[in-house]
């Protein structure tokens, strides 16, 4: 008896329960666009524009916009990106340095539509 009550009950949950599901649209997806010669960085607590600034010089990179949580800085170049992050990662003021993006919404397209036959 037991065996057949734990058998049911395992087969309910692998089965799951209709009544208990709930609907959820799915988010809209959204990709990565890189944004060409940016690098956004977060640097260590208690370091101030004054510290970082002599970093960026060295790197040949400058500061574009400082916002509380991280700054974003232009490389020379699209192709100067890659050595601005590693420079900025090997930083021990620096918490970590990614190539900038920006999250763009993808549309689905709108569904086809049959052709009209007069």
């Amino acid at each position: 008896m037991r065996e057949t009550a734990g058998a049911l009950l395992a087969a309910a949950l692998l089965v799951g329960s209709p009544g208990l599901a709930v609907d959820r649209e799915e988010p809209p997806p959204y990709r990565k666009v890189l944004l060409p010669g940016l690098v956004r960085v977060r640097f260590v607590a208690g370091v101030t524009a004054a510290d970082v600034e002599p970093l960026l010089r060295a790197l040949g990179v400058w500061a574009v916009r400082r916002g509380e949580d991280y700054w974003v800085v232009r490389a020379g170049s699209a192709a100067g990106v890659g050595r601005a992050v590693r420079g900025l990662n090997a930083s021990p003021m620096v918490e970590w340095a990614v190539p900038h993006y920006v999250l763009v919404q993808v549309h689905k397209p709108p569904h086809p539509r049959r052709p009209q036959v007069p």
